[in-house]
């Protein structure tokens, strides 16, 4: 395992090398070969879960044929149940929804997805389960992985949607992201291997056996929304840093990640936060699981300006409606500062920083 861990319960590697560290809560615990980065009971860096789709509500007429053998079925149809036995294909013709009662295909089958090189996406909705066996896809005339999503709404198994490993000389191939809301997903039983390229979503579990190789590629059919994290900043000195990201999309969820010895010491899935240390700051908004924009912002620790990075904190941060304000060394409509000179140049430094463009006032002379 080359990358970290974050847990939000027990965490067991049987064997192995863990190179980075392992993070889970207090009351849990880590079994396993002692982590390069660490044991660290604390708090996780967990991301946020996806916006799930919503659940499709539809049913199949009484009368609605069963598909048995080699089929190409069209955008608006609706069928009952695709049973196939092995060796046989099921063409989707074009773009658009497709409606099923139940797949139970047995031995090795295909689906063939023709996008007919129109824009959209295929979309496929199983009231049942959809158990494939040994199965595999192709994509033709456009299209891709990300533009086909199936629904599948059985809920009187453990399994809604489940793919058998291929044999040897021929691996197990699904294409599309997955959505099974009322029961899991099973990929990978028996010997051989399964390609997944796609997404897999669940409301209950998804159970990854071996054999498998997946490229995350999921659904996605979306503007993606608007993300602003502000401007770059200093630090505050006497204070923790206010970001606040805002999106004009409608309907969104807000995300933040810190980086390169950035920390963020309020809840992370906020539009604002508060950070206690320069670094950088990801922004992600987000309008569904697939669906997402990110901006960064930057949190100095020094600025190249000529008034410094306490002066520019205070230009950004100090509110003059709050006396509570954290910059205690404010007087009125003045600031405090100190002033450091040149060896025989204190008189000239002093008369020009009394000029009116400059707007010293109150000296007081360190005797040095």
């Amino acid at each position: 395992l080359g990358g970290n861990i974050d847990a939000n319960g027990n965490i067991t590697v049987s064997s192995g090398v863990v190179s980075g560290r392992v993070t889970h809560p207090a009351g849990t615990t880590y079994t396993g070969p002692t982590p390069a980065g660490g044991n660290i009971t604390g708090t996780p860096s967990l991301p946020l879960f996806p916006l799930l789709p919503a659940v499709k509500t539809f049913s199949i007429p009484s009368g609605t044929a069963d598909i048995t053998n080699n089929k190409t079925v069209n955008p608006g149809e609706t069928w009952k149940n695709v049973t196939l036995s092995g060796s046989k294909t099921l063409k989707f013709s074009d773009t658009g929804s497709y409606y099923f009662n139940s797949f139970t295909l047995t031995s090795a089958n295909t689906l063939e997805f023709n996008f007919n090189n129109h824009p959209g996406t295929i979309k496929i909705y199983v009231l049942g389960n959809m158990l494939l066996d040994k199965i595999s896809t192709s994509i033709i005339n456009g299209g891709g992985a990300n533009k086909i999503f199936v629904e599948t709404n059985g809920n009187t198994a453990a399994v809604a949607f489940k793919i058998s490993n291929g044999n040897s000389n021929s691996s197990s191939r699904w294409t599309g992201t997955v959505w099974a809301p009322y029961a899991g997903i099973d990929i990978g039983s028996g010997t051989g291997n399964t390609e997944i390229t796609g997404a897999l979503w669940s409301g209950t579990q998804v159970n990854i056996q071996t054999g498998i190789n997946i490229i995350y590629a999921p659904y996605n059919d979306c503007t993606p929304p608007n993300a602003n994290a502000g401007i770059d900043k200093p630090a505050s000195f006497s204070q923790t840093t206010l970001l606040t990201g805002t999106s004009t999309t409608a309907s969104v969820s807000y995300s933040w990640e810190a980086l390169n010895g950035g920390n963020i010491v309020s809840p992370a899935n906020a539009a604002s936060i508060s950070v206690s240390t320069a670094g950088t700051y990801v922004l992600t908004v987000s309008s569904s699981a697939a669906c997402f924009k990110k901006d960064t912002v930057i949190v100095t620790s020094k600025v190249n300006n000529l008034i410094g990075s306490e002066l520019l904190s205070l230009y950004q941060n100090y509110d003059p409606n709050n006396p509570s304000s954290p910059f205690y060394l404010i007087q009125g409509d003045s600031v405090v500062i100190e002033i450091i000179v040149n060896e025989g140049r204190y008189n000239d430094a002093l008369t020009l920083l009394q000029t009116p463009a400059y707007g010293l006032t109150r000296i007081r002379n360190n005797g040095g």
